[in-house]
């Protein structure tokens, strides 16, 4: 905004005690070059107080939000492109902000005619785009061939590793360097948990089904975002994420993210409310293996109501000792609740990149001593070669 950086400079006599030289102090807010009425703090912050420096980058943050690497997808027509515009107006007029139409630009797909095309142009003043610039040195969309996309990317990766050479690595420097492109390990080796033996290197594949999982748990979780909306509405229109197909006519990030429901149904649980909507069979919601799948009743039939609690003797006569035991372990609540899909790993029930990951590691086979010895080599407060040297050894 106008005015909101200008800057009111006080001269204080350097005496000793300030304070006695100011009766009162009063304020006023600058907000599009008006000064506004002056008023009197009682308490709050002061000069020196190590906070203030960021009060005005919050209030800056909050009033004028960047909207720089934006993306606006609209109707290639004219009336679609003056509702773009209309809104670009009324966001400037808002936010005192200007849109750089330099830097911007219009792409179109394949099926749009030429005619379109300069049209909507024309509306906005901005220059037709043959194909969408890179986004952090990626490229924005990446088509049917993913290999073809990524191409330059890769072969600027091998180019630089290329140049390097092994022995200008040494056992202090090779973790720092190894994050850079070269390892003087395998990378299966360096890839595993620093407490079972390896350095904690991520393995970026599973890494990145982990990242992939978190938006499948979101399309769960948030029925109503707008992203989950369109996708159901295009892909799996009538059931729920775990069940949609892939499809004929998919997108690249389509089908990326359901490639991960093998692994996220792998660490998801039913957390039983009142258990109409878990099948006793079909469904993952005992701790340990897998039910079989050969019936459909309901959880909800071995559970008495008025207080909610187990039916003991059913369960007993139904089930295993073992499975018996199990089902009489897990909790139940006392009043009325809808049952929830939670991830086990986590207590809270809410799925993280980090459980996630952690999982898709394959499980190793140290001692329980051997992974106290590796923590403690970790936690050594010494140089990181000291450390690297003796995990080396």
């Amino acid at each position: 905004m106008a005015g909101i950086n200008n800057t009111q400079i006080v001269l204080i006599p350097k005496i000793e005690k300030v304070i006695s030289c100011v009766t009162s102090v009063s304020y006023s807010v600058v907000m599009n070059g008006e000064v506004g009425d002056l008023f009197f703090l009682s308490r709050g912050l002061r000069q020196g107080d190590p906070i203030s420096p960021y009060l005005y980058l919050i209030c800056g943050e909050g009033v004028t939000p960047p909207t720089h690497d934006s993306l606006i997808f609209g109707d290639a027509s004219i009336n679609g492109a003056m509702v773009i515009k209309d809104i670009l107006e009324v966001y400037v007029n808002c936010s005192g902000q200007e849109v750089n139409f330099d830097k911007s630009g219009i792409f179109s797909s394949s099926n749009v005619d030429q005619i379109n095309r300069e049209e909507v142009s024309r509306v906005l003043r901005v220059n037709q785009s043959l194909n969408l610039d890179k986004y952090l040195g990626f490229p924005s969309m990446v088509g049917h061939s993913k290999q073809k996309a990524f191409k330059e990317l890769k072969e600027k990766v091998l180019k630089r590793v290329s140049s390097w050479s092994s022995r200008l690595l040494s056992i202090g420097g090779g973790r720092k360097l190894g994050k850079k492109g070269l390892h003087w390990c395998s990378w299966k080796e360096l890839s595993v948990l620093k407490e079972e033996g390896g350095m904690g290197f991520r393995d970026l594949a599973k890494f990145n089904i982990a990242l992939l999982a978190k938006q499948g748990w979101w399309f769960m979780e948030n029925l109503s975002s707008l992203l989950a909306r369109v996708l159901r509405a295009k892909y799996y229109n009538g059931v729920n994420f775990m069940e949609a197909s892939l499809g004929a006519i998919l997108s690249f990030v389509w089908k990326s993210i359901w490639c991960t429901k093998g692994f996220l149904g792998s660490g998801l649980k039913w957390r039983i409310g009142s258990g109409t909507s878990v099948s006793i069979w079909k469904d993952y919601w005992l701790p340990g293996k897998a039910q079989r799948s050969i019936a459909t009743e309901r959880v909800a039939d071995l559970i008495l109501n008025k207080p909610n609690h187990w039916n003991r003797d059913l369960i007993y006569s139904t089930f295993s000792v073992e499975e018996a035991d199990q089902i009489i372990s897990i909790p139940i609540p006392t009043t009325d609740q809808n049952d929830k899909v939670v991830w086990f790993s986590e207590n809270s029930g809410i799925y993280s990149v980090k459980s996630g990951y952690k999982m898709l590691l394959e499980t190793s086979n140290l001692s329980t001593n051997a992974q106290k010895i590796f923590k403690q080599i970790w936690s050594l407060e010494c140089p990181s070669k000291i450390r690297i040297l003796i995990w080396n050894l």
